[in-house]
């Protein structure tokens, strides 16, 4: 970034893909916008402001299961617009962006043998800047995470009574989100039933078909998400284990009891029109690290071409309630 000759004041933000596989291709060093002197969306510290973390979890714009720690803005079209993201950093051998509005390169630079690529938004809103209607903070929380992010560009949330005593219109949102049809159509490593994947192994995944939608972006959208690790107990109870000879039991009873549970896991996300890996990551519940979130929007990027197969990629074994 620190080769982008500009002189006014600018956001940036980093591409999400920084999985290019279920082992991670770069990471964003946190709170690296504050080491480098940049004005970016990475932020780590147990001080920080609840508001910003209340509009990340309403938005299902979870990153990081942690309350005080956010890298990014995912690469949704309207959140990038809306806070001033000018710039946006791509790191070459992660694939091509996938990001609505920036598709112009002006900057490409080499660090530790990688390669990465600068774009410039074309329809960036500036520092300040004014809303024409207000919506109500009950009609906000009434809508779905992504009907809320489309509101957001169509006026400001004001509290209800706020809304009502001031003299600027109440705004009526037009929404083009929806919701297209999805079945499983293949698992590796799991099984899905109502409300819950088991996986059996690490890295199990989940194939789903969708009816997608041509020059869209697509989500990927989890609801009351939760995870247990897998246990002892849930081991022995398997029908997969009570089938094995006795030596294999033992043999894997003592892996299972010399094994720390998991505390946090991580889903993958793919679809297959030039998407590439999207993460979210998240503590147990039992975890002193877990902060509470449980509802989560992916953003798969957005493609001209509809996308027909979205494949989920679970790194831990054990039980996803969602």
């Amino acid at each position: 970034m620190a080769q982008v000759d500009d002189d006014s004041f600018w956001r940036y933000d980093v591409d999400p893909a920084r999985w290019s596989s279920t082992t991670d291709s770069y990471r964003i060093p946190r709170n690296g916008s504050l080491l480098f002197g940049l004005n970016g969306y990475t932020f780590y510290s147990s001080v920080y402001n609840s508001s910003i973390d209340r509009f990340q979890t309403e938005l299902g714009l979870n990153d990081d299961g942690i309350n005080f720690s956010y890298r990014n803005l995912e690469g949704r079209a309207v959140l990038e617009e809306l806070l001033g993201t000018k710039y946006y950093l791509v790191p070459d051998d992660g694939g091509e962006t996938t990001a609505y509005g920036y598709d112009n390169p002006v900057s490409t630079t080499t660090v530790d043998g990688h390669s990465y690529t600068v774009y410039q938004g074309d329809s960036t809103l500036p520092l300040g800047f004014a809303f024409s209607g207000v919506i109500t903070r009950s009609q906000y929380e009434s809508l779905s995470m992504l009907e809320r992010q489309e509101a957001l560009l169509q006026g400001v949330v004001l509290s209800d009574d706020d809304a009502a005593s001031t003299s600027v219109a109440t705004a009526k949102p037009s929404l083009s989100t929806s919701t297209v049809e999805s079945s499983v159509v293949a698992t590796s490593g799991c099984t899905v039933g109502d409300g819950q994947v088991v996986a059996t192994s690490d890295n199990a995944t989940v194939t789903l078909s969708v009816a997608g939608l041509a020059n869209s972006e697509t989500y990927l959208v989890f609801n009351n998400l939760d995870y247990e690790p897998e246990s002892v107990l849930s081991l022995i109870s398997s029908e997969s284990f009570s089938s094995k000879r006795w030596y294999l039991k033992a043999k894997e009873l003592a892996v299972a009891l010399s094994t720390t549970p998991a505390t946090a896991y991580s889903i993958y996300g793919k679809a297959d029109k030039g998407s590439t890996n999207r993460c979210i990551t998240n503590f147990v519940s039992s975890s002193h690290m877990y902060g509470g979130k449980r509802e989560w929007t992916l953003n798969l990027g957005y493609s001209q071409d509809a996308q027909s197969t979205v494949t989920i990629t679970f790194s831990n074994a054990g039980n996803l309630h969602l």
